[in-house]
């Protein structure tokens, strides 16, 4: 699916650049291999998202997982040109959460959500993402990997207008 592509590419590239000598036995390639077979994968993702956008559209749920995987990339890749595409895919992601929050919570239409996060917004996959880019929201004691991860980064930060967004102190235009 769209956002274990991601998450899968970045890892190969991660994880190639950090042991280049090593033979990776379930493909057989060695590490350096392996991040080179990455690349293209991920610029095609990155590609994708700036024409078609997201197939999983304003998901609560995969959105988790694409934030992680974009700030590994910026973070961890290695590779400056994939890492600034990848904060203009982020910086739509928190764009398209400041525009769909609503009391901290991501309230719109959702291309994948479940059940409970719909009748609960504080369990939310993002609760504590938003609540970290925005500050408002829920602080949860669910799985919220991009939390963690975003508030670990060195090498994004969502831009302080998404707050303003969020909070409607400015009306979209």
């Amino acid at each position: 699916t769209e956002n274990h592509r991601i998450m899968f590419a970045v890892n190969q590239l991660t994880a190639g650049r950090l042991f280049p000598d090593r033979r990776f036995f379930n493909s057989g390639r060695m590490g350096a291999e392996q991040a080179v077979r990455a690349r293209p994968i991920i610029e095609r993702w990155l590609e994708l998202r700036f024409r078609t956008g997201f197939s999983e559209w304003l998901s609560h749920v995969y959105y988790d997982e694409d934030i992680t995987a974009l700030l590994n990339l910026i973070d961890l890749g290695e590779e400056p040109e994939l890492a600034a595409k990848g904060r203009k895919v982020l910086d739509l992601i928190f764009a398209d959460m400041a525009h769909g929050c609503f009391r901290g919570g991501f309230a719109t239409t959702h291309g994948r959500s479940y059940a409970r996060e719909k009748r609960f917004p504080a369990v939310e996959a993002v609760s504590d993402t938003m609540k970290l880019a925005f500050g408002m929201g829920y602080f949860s004691v669910e799985d919220n990997m991009s939390a963690a991860v975003l508030a670990l980064s060195e090498g994004y930060r969502v831009p302080p207008l998404f707050s303003d967004i969020a909070a409607g102190n400015i009306a979209a235009e």
